[in-house]
């Protein structure tokens, strides 16, 4: 048998340093790479015209609903008649509403709808489009979510309604201010995990989310591509 040098590595230990060292050179260089291309994709989304920005989001959105949560499986374990009851319940909400809902976006179209695993709705606009509340109330929270929705604004409307507004670009309000709902809170941007430029809008009653589309008005998210 051969005897190990002094100061020598086992040989497994080496192999090791190895593979520990390869791997934080790659890292590096995806970190790197992935910076360059969100700045490439910034720049491309800004210079876009919007009819393409939301056909390639519809496009998208259409390819990830079929490849990766279009298996029939993932619905054999919800009770029958859930979806029936959950419409009944929110139309039932949605007449006893304690204010006029009003569009948060002057021109959109809807890229990504309501269901189990996104409770809410993404409206596809401009980059840099202002958003407005759906009604007035008591700015909640401001801040940046590290879970994917990057930048948002929570507004608190009252009789335990709730709103909340992410991927902004920026913030035009603060925690504790009073808006009503012409105010702007803020601007469409590209923070957080998203593919192109849009509103994602969530409303609550108390800790359940409710589908947004039976409150705000159905020509906020009409326009055709």
């Amino acid at each position: 048998m051969k005897a190990k040098k002094r100061g020598e590595k086992p040989p497994h230990l080496s192999l090791l340093c190895h593979f520990v060292q390869g791997f934080l050179r790659n890292l590096k260089k995806l970190k790197k790479k992935r910076r360059l291309i969100k700045k490439a994709l910034l720049f491309g989304i800004k210079k876009t015209p919007y009819s393409k920005v939301l056909l390639s989001q519809f496009i998208l959105a259409t390819f990830l609903t079929s490849n990766v949560f279009g298996d029939s499986n993932n619905f054999q374990n919800q009770p029958k008649g859930t979806a029936e009851n959950q419409i009944s319940i929110q139309s039932i909400k949605a007449e006893e509403f304690p204010f006029e809902i009003k569009k948060p976006l002057v021109k959109s179209a809807l890229s990504q709808d309501y269901v189990y695993y996104h409770q809410a709705i993404d409206l596809a606009t401009d980059y840099g489009e202002s958003i407005t509340p759906i009604g007035p109330g008591k700015v909640e929270e401001v801040g940046y979510d590290p879970y994917g929705k990057g930048e948002i604004v929570i507004v608190d409307h009252g009789s335990n309604i709730r709103s909340l507004y992410a991927h902004l670009g920026k913030i035009d309000v603060e925690k504790g201010e009073e808006v009503k709902d012409d105010t702007v809170l803020g601007v469409v941007g590209l923070t957080g995990h998203t593919t192109g430029s849009h509103l994602h809008l969530e409303i609550y009653e108390g800790q359940e989310m409710l589908d947004p589309k039976d409150f705000v008005p159905k020509e906020e998210y009409s326009v055709k591509l």
